[in-house]
């Protein structure tokens, strides 16, 4: 699959002069969401922050309702972090299933179900946990991207 996945990545655009974000597809579908985590996960795989980054809208943040009640982070403290994350970590591996996919009455968003599975090891450190979020993809002018994030649930399981 990821010889496949490598050569649609460079079929596939992940920068626009016109918004710096997303990639262009034809419309907003079933396929190009599920596309959408899967550039996202080879992006985690490789550590490439700049095609990570490029696949959120500007006014992307995270509403976190796993760990102690809700929080918020915005666009740039996210990045911020995943930077990070990707400059120090000796291993990163993320895989994310869609689990279920509700589009708007416009079919301009969709609320898309994911379940993501992550191991990391960082400054020595093996992290593995798995969560559960529902994440808002957006369809703008051809541009599809990540527009929000809800995490529901998270467990760390130990190694």
């Amino acid at each position: 699959m990821l010889p496949a996945l490598s050569l649609l990545l460079l079929c596939v655009s992940c920068e626009t002069t016109t918004s710096n974000y997303g990639y262009y597809v034809e419309g907003l579908t079933d396929d190009s969401i599920r596309l959408l985590f899967e550039i996202s996960d080879q992006a985690v795989l490789e550590r490439d922050f700049v095609t990570y980054e490029s696949l959120f809208g500007p006014m992307f943040r995270i509403k976190e309702e796993a760990d102690r009640g809700v929080g918020f982070t915005n666009l740039k403290d996210y990045m911020e972090n995943v930077e990070s994350i990707f400059k120090n970590a000796d291993y990163m591996e993320i895989t994310t299933i869609v689990t279920d996919i509700q589009y708007d009455e416009m079919g301009e968003s969709a609320i898309v179900t994911i379940t993501e599975d992550e191991r990391r090891k960082v400054f020595g450190n093996t992290q593995h946990f798995s969560s559960m979020s529902e994440m808002e993809v957006r369809c703008e002018d051809g541009w599809i991207f990540f527009a929000s994030s809800k995490r529901v649930a998270v467990q760390v399981i130990d190694q």
